[in-house]
């Protein structure tokens, strides 16, 4: 016996239109036939075993179209003048290599992973844009500094810059 249909209370379900389809057809009409439906090479429908069509033939085989909006990412970025600091930062070395300044590793294509605050920049937002609080470092050592044990040796040095800027921030705002 079918359940009831719909249920006490409930609103009726909406039909499910079918998914529209589209053949693999000739940019323009289709073939010699009349009865032909216009599939690339031949009167019938291909199958699995014909090979794609080349040439200047365009296949048509998306439900919807691909939307791009220009600019999108200029939208969503937050404009803070970081990325001018960096570049400052990486002017001063001039054309000499750059090496991370906790693991010596030389640093070739440089990211803004590789630019990282000693004082965070929620918790010190004046000095945010200080190149004092910018390290240059690499990925893995910028991760650990971040996420691991900032107990590591290699991040004594790091440390006691932000324990002088900690100082100096407190004294001027007081």
């Amino acid at each position: 016996m079918p359940k009831p249909y719909p249920k006490s209370g409930m609103p009726p379900k909406k039909a499910k239109k079918p998914l529209k389809r589209t053949a693999i057809k000739k940019k323009y009409g289709k073939g010699n036939n009349d009865n032909s439906k216009g599939y690339i090479g031949s009167t019938t429908k291909p199958t699995k075993k014909q090979s794609k069509p080349s040439g200047g033939d365009k296949i048509v085989a998306r439900k919807t179209p691909i939307v791009r909006r220009k600019n999108s990412i200029k939208k969503r970025v937050k404009k803070t003048g970081e990325i001018d600091v960096f570049f400052e930062l990486v002017k001063e070395h001039g054309d000499e290599t750059i090496y991370c300044r906790c693991c010596n590793k030389p640093l070739y294509n440089l990211s803004p992973i590789n630019f990282s605050h000693i004082l965070s920049k929620g918790a010190y937002p004046s000095y945010r844009l200080d190149k004092r609080n910018i390290w240059i470092v690499c990925e893995v050592c910028h991760h650990d500094y971040e996420f691991g044990s900032r107990k590591q040796a290699k991040f004594a040095e790091k440390i006691k810059a932000g324990e002088m800027l900690k100082q100096e921030y407190y004294a001027n705002n007081r």
